[in-house]
């Protein structure tokens, strides 16, 4: 938690071409991140709570 591997991680393409092969992901984030948008294309549950 706290990081978005899809900009911080030095393998760049490599954390792409895992993601793609993922069945189901799972993000838990405050912020609008790349990974959650892409989430977006699939299916979306949103929690609400308060941080």
């Amino acid at each position: 938690m706290g990081e978005d591997p899809l900009q911080t991680d030095a393998e760049l393409s490599a954390v792409r071409k895992a993601f793609a092969g993922l069945e189901l992901v799972i993000v838990q984030d405050i912020f609008m991140t790349k990974n959650r948008r892409r989430g977006r294309r699939y299916f979306t549950v949103h929690l609400l709570g308060r941080a």
